[in-house]
């Protein structure tokens, strides 16, 4: 089984990949790391030529994430169940048109349902029992509060990333099963990072990383 973990950043991933490194092709598994830059742009690219070339078994995106949620605390570890494209479309006279609205692709055009890409594999692959909750992808970080207020009304999202509409896509796509595993840094639009969990967030995410190969590498042996 190939199991690639993959991030924005080698940051938020350095942990796992240093612990990990001397586990490779344990009972018949073996771990890989990529980098794929911020952004969806790059990381589209990237995860799909991943796809193409390496054909996993499982892709997680592993990162930290804005909270748009009082009750999610800083540093905690969610999986993302149904994640959304946040900020392609137009703002016309107050009012946000996304690519749905605007008639420009279906709802339910493959892989999105209603507009959104839900995970289909959670049921399986989600063995840590992470929380799940509902993700937007955006390409401008949201900082302004009526920016903020709209993408909650509109969307209802949990948390918003900058990446994670590229992995649902590319996954979804080309059936591949996938995680999109975060951990919690800050609350949205807050920009004062000493208000920030940024190191709590990336050792409780590469944490979770950790314990879920290693939980993978169990089953696979048959414990």
């Amino acid at each position: 089984m190939k199991i690639w973990i993959t991030a924005a950043t080698d940051i938020e991933i350095q942990i796992a990949r240093e612990t990990l490194s001397n586990q490779q092709h344990q009972n018949s598994t073996s771990i890989h790391f990529l980098s794929t830059g911020v952004g969806m742009l790059l990381s589209a690219v990237q995860l799909t030529k991943l796809v193409v070339t390496e054909q996993p078994d499982l892709i997680i995106q592993a990162g930290i994430a804005g909270s748009f949620q009082p009750n999610l605390m800083p540093a905690q570890v969610v999986v993302v169940k149904k994640e959304i494209l946040g900020d392609t479309g137009v703002l016309e006279y107050n009012q946000w048109k996304d690519i749905f609205d605007l008639g420009w692709i279906p709802k339910n055009s493959p892989p999105f349902t209603n507009g959104c890409i839900i995970n289909s594999n959670l049921n399986q692959w989600n063995i840590m029992a992470l929380p799940e909750v509902s993700g937007i992808s955006v390409n401008e970080i949201s900082t302004d509060e009526q920016r903020i207020q709209q993408r909650i009304h509109q969307y209802a999202p949990h948390i918003e990333t900058m990446e994670g509409i590229a992995l649902h896509y590319v996954a979804g796509s080309f059936g591949i099963p996938y995680l999109q595993i975060r951990a919690i840094s800050n609350i949205v639009g807050e920009r004062n990072k000493q208000k920030w969990a940024m190191q709590e967030a990336l050792q409780a995410l590469n944490t979770i990383l950790i314990q879920f190969v290693e939980q993978i590498q169990e089953i696979k042996a048959g414990y």
